[in-house]
């Protein structure tokens, strides 16, 4: 794991370390069915709007999202080997997404400690991260649709 607060340097210890797999051709139907997966996901979370799931939402929104980076790599014929190196990807190949990495590690360590350590997302917290994800969510399935037409 790179501990790095800079996404190209996080970027270049994922390649150096060959995290990314480079994959012979686009699985264009299991990116298709990945963005529709991920969209039915957000989809579900104004189902749980104000029931107080605050875990629930946010591992749904961080699952939908970290499907979406997934889509859009498969889509470049990249497979990463972990999530870190996944949004370093994301964040320095595709700028214009404007998709923050300091956000997406925030996203992905609180994603680390609910499943592994048993802490618990806060009101606040998802409150904080909620509309970041969304937005990223819209925008990776934006530039997805882009490559796949």
């Amino acid at each position: 794991m790179v501990e790095s607060a800079l996404v190209s340097e996080a970027f270049r210890q994922c390649e150096t370390d060959g995290m990314y797999l480079t994959l012979e051709s686009v699985p264009k139907g299991r990116v298709r069915a990945m963005v529709r997966v991920a969209q039915e996901d957000i989809a579900a979370l104004s189902l749980l709007e104000g029931a107080g799931l605050h875990n629930t939402m946010f591992k749904i929104a961080y699952d939908a999202l970290h499907t979406l980076a997934g889509a859009l790599l498969l889509a470049q014929k990249i497979k990463p080997k972990n999530h870190q190196c996944l949004f370093a990807y994301v964040c320095s190949k595709f700028p214009a997404l404007r998709i923050d990495w300091g956000i997406c590690e925030q996203m992905r360590s609180k994603r680390n400690k609910l499943h592994y350590y048993g802490s618990v997302v806060r009101s606040a917290e998802w409150k904080g991260l909620e509309v970041q994800m969304l937005l990223y969510a819209e925008a990776l399935c934006s530039e997805i649709a882009g490559l796949l037409d």
